[in-house]
């Protein structure tokens, strides 16, 4: 599996070994008020949780 932005080089991007399955994942991000105009720079963060699950589920979307 990669992991990459958008605006990420994909030769350079982070990598992750995982099994075929059906897995769920948590995408926690903050801080988005900090990215300057150019979208590019700011002290945001993202986070994802990744895990195995028996079957597809429903997308739920979540903000504050």
């Amino acid at each position: 599996m990669t992991i990459a932005g958008c605006t990420d080089y994909l030769p350079d991007a982070a990598r992750i070994e995982i099994e075929p399955h059906i897995y769920r994942v948590r995408i926690l991000y903050g801080n988005l008020e900090s990215i300057k105009k150019n979208g590019l720079d700011g002290d945001d963060f993202y986070i994802l949780q990744l895990w195995k699950d028996s079957e597809m589920r429903e997308i739920i979307t979540l903000k504050p």
